[in-house]
Parts: C-alpha cells; sequence; structure tokens
C-alpha cells in the first residue's frame, strides 16, 4: 500500500489530545478517568509505532549493515532535529533555574539517554521526552536484529520474541528497579509498555492477511474507538486493571480495526482536518509541554479578573488545549515539514 494509511493518522489526532488534555486540563472540571487516558494515548502511539517500523522497514537482499544503518538512520532524522529544537529552551531555563549539573544531564537530554542508576536524580527537561527513550530502544532492538536477517518475516518474529524475552526476564525474575525519573534503564526494560511494540508487530501480521479482504468505513471505526476508549477509562480507572490490560490491549484493538478502514474518507473536510492534526501529531506532542509548562504563571493571573476561579481556571484549560493544537500545527507546518524534507534528502 502506497503512502500513508489515512486511518492511522486519526488516531495519531487521537492519541495526541488525550496527552494534552491529560498534562493541561488535570485540574479542573474533566473526570479523572478522562484525564488518566492521557496514558492510553501513550499506548496508542506505541502500538502504532510497532505497526509502522513493520510496515515502512526496507531490506536490501545484499548488506545487512546497509538495512540497520539506513533504518536507525530515518528514525534519528525523523525524532532528534524537533525533539532538540524544543528541548534546549528548556535546558537553557533548567541552567539558570537550578544551576549547572554533570556533563551526562546535558549530553542524555540532547540524546534521549536513559539512566543507570534509578536513585540519580536524572530527568529529561522535556517532560514528554520520556516515551522516546522507550521507542528508541525499541528502534535499537529493531537496527540489532537487522544485523542477522534479511528475511522479513524472521526479522519481526526474532524482534518480537527479544522484545517479549527482555521484559519477561526482567519480571520474572524480578530485576525491574523504580522508575526513577521515568528513564531508568532497568525499569525501561521490565515495563510492559514495552509490549505494545509487540503488539503493533502483530497488528501488522493482521493487517497483510486482511487488508485487502476487509474494508471498513470511517464511522464504525469511530464508533469502536469511542466504545473501547470507554472500555479502557473503565478498566484502568475503575477496575485498577494493570495497563496493559487496560490500555495496551485496548490500543491493540483500536489500531488493528483502524488498518483496516479504508471507505469514508473521500470529500469529508472533518476528516482531512483531524488527519492533519494526525500528521502534525509529533510537533503537538513535544510542544504542547510549553502551554502547560506556562500555565501556572497564567493561573496567577486570575486576581485581574472578575470572575470565579473554577470558570476562570476551566477557561483557561480549554484555551490552553486548543492553543497547544494549533500551536502544533503551526510549528508542523513552519518547523517540522521543512526539516522532514531538508534530513530525508541527505540519506
Amino acid at each position: 500500500m502506497k503512502g500513508k494509511i489515512n486511518s492511522l493518522q486519526i488516531i495519531r489526532a487521537y492519541a495526541a489530545i488525550l496527552v494534552v488534555i491529560c498534562h493541561i486540563w488535570n485540574d479542573g472540571w474533566l473526570n479523572n478517568a478522562l484525564v488518566e487516558l492521557g496514558g492510553f494515548g501513550v499506548d496508542l502511539f506505541f502500538v502504532l509505532s510497532g505497526f509502522i517500523m513493520s510496515l515502512t522497514v526496507k531490506l536490501n537482499l545484499e548488506n545487512r549493515s546497509i538495512n540497520a544503518f539506513h533504518f536507525l538512520s530515518k528514525r534519528v532524522v525523523r525524532i532528534f532535529p524537533i525533539y532538540i529544537i524544543c528541548a534546549i529552551p528548556l535546558l537553557l531555563f533548567d541552567v539558570k533555574a537550578e544551576g549547572v549539573k554533570s556533563p551526562f544531564f546535558y549530553i542524555g537530554n540532547i540524546f534521549l539517554l536513559p539512566s543507570i542508576n534509578a536513585d540519580w536524580p536524572y530527568r529529561l527537561v522535556l517532560g514528554p521526552g520520556w516515551t522516546l527513550v522507550y521507542e528508541m530502544i525499541f528502534y535499537y532492538i529493531f537496527a540489532l536484529t537487522m544485523l542477522f536477517t534479511i528475511c522479513k518475516e524472521k526479522l519481526l518474529l526474532i524482534v518480537g520474541l527479544a522484545v517479549l524475552a527482555i521484559v519477561g526476564m526482567y519480571q520474572l525474575f524480578n530485576l525491574q528497579s523504580s522508575q526513577g525519573g521515568w528513564v531508568n534503564l532497568s525499569y525501561i526494560l521490565g515495563d510492559t509498555l514495552m509490549l505494545n511494540f509487540v503488539l503493533g508487530i502483530v497488528c501488522f501480521r493482521l493487517y497483510e492477511l486482511w487488508h485487502r479482504a476487509v474494508n471498513l468505513d470511517i464511522f464504525s471505526a469511530f464508533i469502536v474507538l469511542l466504545a473501547v476508549s470507554i472500555l479502557a477509562a473503565y478498566l484502568y480507572s475503575e477496575c485498577k486493571f494493570p495497563r496493559f490490560v487496560a490500555y495496551g490491549l485496548p490500543a491493540f484493538i483500536v489500531v488493528s480495526f483502524f488498518t483496516l478502514t479504508q471507505k469514508g474518507f473521500a470529500g469529508n473536510r472533518i476528516i482531512s482536518k483531524i488527519i492533519y492534526i494526525g500528521d502534525a501529531s509529533y510537533s503537538i506532542y513535544l510542544t504542547h509541554y510549553y502551554f502547560a509548562f506556562f500555565k501556572p504563571k497564567l493561573i496567577s493571573s486570575s486576581t485581574y479578573f472578575n470572575v470565579d476561579f473554577d470558570v476562570f481556571l476551566n477557561a483557561l484549560d480549554f484555551l490552553l488545549v486548543i492553543g497547544a493544537v494549533i500551536g502544533g500545527c503551526l510549528f508542523y507546518n513552519r518547523v517540522e515539514k521543512p526539516i522532514i524534507r531538508y534530513t530525508l534528502k541527505k540519506i
């Protein structure tokens, strides 16, 4: 299938908005179960990542090293330029606010490195960046496996089994340490969130089997998305099920369904706008942190308005959520797209 799968851009848009709401509108009138669905957004992103990597990976039948290098290069130029642009202002602010820290703090923040010691006060200054550390670990496993096979089926099988084995070993032998600053390596390697990448690979296998025979419409897909989101919120917030069960498996269902959704896009302007938000989801995901970062300053201005504080707070949250989505789209159009076009030409 040539080009992007538009239905998956809808999932990207939905996941990004869930994360934005979680980080910004987390102190107002919204039900806590809805706020916590920001975590579901992360699971959706990880399942999508596993699927997209499986769909788009290209294998040169003559050179395994070139395969691995090309794959990792494309991932690096896709992730790092935008991330670094967003992270550097926060690193400079951190220096001003907390003083100079160890060299690893800055090197790790630039190169998305995990920490080795959970007790060490290391964190990423760009909060949402912790998920990119997970992503990069998955990409490293993917690229390493490419050094040993040029068969796509074997590649995906080995990658899936490797992730399962690593997480299983850390869980079985109690090797997982505390989360630390969200990027502790021994925590990540034992985190069931990593299994979502494997679910993405399974999604791809199902897509290969069914996408020519099954052609679902977008309306049905939206119904499934709503129903599964309600189920996920209930399982996580009310039933307190483990995250993999409450969020991971529902994310797998949603992505699997949307990969088979091909009807109902033509001429629909609303769907086109949602797809554009999906295109901009990476920019939204990174830049929305600034809206959350400056929110306390804006809250302090409530004394200048003769209005009930709860009303002010929720109105502010709503405007910040809208602003974060619009701001991310503008950043995508003005910064991310030109960088992508330039860097991909160099590979």
